[in-house]
């Protein structure tokens, strides 16, 4: 005989028959309906059988016993495969559709990020040439206030020059009118 899990030889004397384990095998295969622990798992709650159709106006699936039943009496209705295989196309198409559109998103967002980072160069490349101009004014305007101080400075020492000999001049003036009155006076 062979092991069951392994598949390997398994000596005679070690298998023991299991009378617990033959009674829940030999239940199941008598059973019609399926085991409870496979609710939810393409079987009906209500019936207890295969889920085997698909209702295409309730969009749900259903076993043959729900689909003579009241609820979904009249109802379009395809065999679940079939049903599975429209809806995986659909799924394929949508999703095909939704790649499409994240990609034109990846490219939009490519194209904007670099319009973005353009328009940041070309600002700052503006703000340097401002700034640039900027100073030139302001070299060029301390410029002109160092060569107006230069003329200023000129034109006073020679005013002061000039009020000097002025000066100089009604000094001599002074002295030889003291002298002309002093020469009257005598």
């Amino acid at each position: 005989r062979a092991c069951p899990e392994g598949g390997g030889p398994c000596p005679e004397a070690r298998l023991r028959p299991c009378g617990e384990v033959a009674n829940v095998v030999e239940g199941l295969k008598k059973s019609p309906a399926p085991p409870a622990c496979w609710r939810g798992w393409g079987v009906c709650d209500k019936h207890e059988m295969l889920l085997r159709l698909f209702c295409e106006d309730d969009q749900e699936p259903i076993c043959v016993i729900c689909r003579e039943s009241g609820d979904h009496q009249g109802h379009r209705v395809s065999p679940i495969k079939e049903a599975a295989k429209v809806y995986k196309e659909i799924l394929r198409t949508h999703l095909k559709q939704m790649k499409t559109n994240v990609q034109e998103f990846v490219l939009g967002k490519e194209k904007e990020m670099k319009a973005a980072s353009e328009l940041k160069k070309k600002q700052e490349s503006e703000r340097e040439k401002i700034l640039n101009a900027f100073e030139h004014l302001e070299r060029f305007l301390e410029e002109k206030k160092r060569e107006e101080h230069r003329i200023l400075e000129k034109d006073n020492k020679a005013e002061l020059i000039r009020i000097k000999v002025m000066l100089s001049k009604l000094e001599s003036w002074h002295f030889s009118l003291s002298k002309v009155t002093e020469q009257i006076g005598r």
